[in-house]
């Protein structure tokens, strides 16, 4: 059988202001290296790997560009694209641009503040997505979970051993996501992640194991933990 091309779109949009920070989440660094580095470096090890979108802000663009010049330069593999107003609207801004470009097989679409992914995850992740049409990992919740309202009395009582915490890369077969993006482009504002809107289109989403290291950089002391695991990254 031969092997399949990933395609991959890395939404680096994020601004640092929970973290009180001015520079933009993606080019803070870790262990001397921004946050960007470490998911384009890894998807890069990825033997299938095709085509690369970073999307960020307009504002950053520059950054962004003169971040691979630096850490990667002369590869071809790399585009900067604008985001949107929102993530999921940077998202299909990458869909149109690889539809173009090369209408890939698969394509995973990942948060840039993710960066501390593995590539055994990444090829469990392609395989599921061959069979199923979407795969994505998940850490089982450990904490009793609640909906409440707007006063914040309890709604609802979810059942713990049911719930997920999803992570990213998210990978799809590429043609059913961006059909499900371009149908329901004027609702993408109420979907939090892409594998909500892929099943709101009628399709499957596996959900493999996750990984605690793979966790969101969003606080400060978040940049604590991150220096502890980077040098596994470098």
């Amino acid at each position: 059988m031969p092997k399949t091309n990933l395609d991959v779109i890395i939404v680096a949009a994020g601004s640092s202001s929970r973290m009180g920070l001015d520079l933009p989440k993606p080019f803070i660094k870790i262990a001397n290296k921004p946050i960007l580095w470490y998911s384009i470096q890894q998807f890069l090890k990825v033997k299938t790997i095709g085509k690369i979108v970073v999307v960020v802000g307009k504002e950053q663009i520059f950054n962004a560009e003169q971040m691979v010049a630096e850490y990667f330069p002369d590869n071809e593999q790399l585009s900067i694209l604008a985001g949107g107003e929102t993530r999921q609207h940077s998202v299909i801004n990458g869909l149109h641009f690889l539809n173009a470009k090369s209408s890939p097989q698969i394509v995973a679409i990942h948060d840039a503040a993710r960066p501390f992914m593995k590539i055994s995850l990444i090829k469990q992740l392609l395989d599921n997505a061959q069979k199923y049409g979407g795969a994505a990992p998940g850490i089982r919740v450990v904490d009793t979970i609640k909906v409440v309202d707007s006063h914040n009395l309890i709604k609802e009582h979810l059942i713990r051993n049911q719930l997920i915490a999803i992570q990213t890369p998210q990978v799809f077969k590429f043609h059913p996501l961006y059909s499900a993006f371009v149908q329901n482009k004027q609702e993408l504002k109420n979907f939090t992640d892409d594998t909500e809107l892929f099943t709101f289109a009628g399709h499957h989403v596996k959900i493999i194991s996750g990984d605690q290291e793979l966790f969101k950089i969003t606080f400060r002391e978040d940049l604590v933990q991150a220096e502890k695991i980077a040098e596994k990254f470098q």
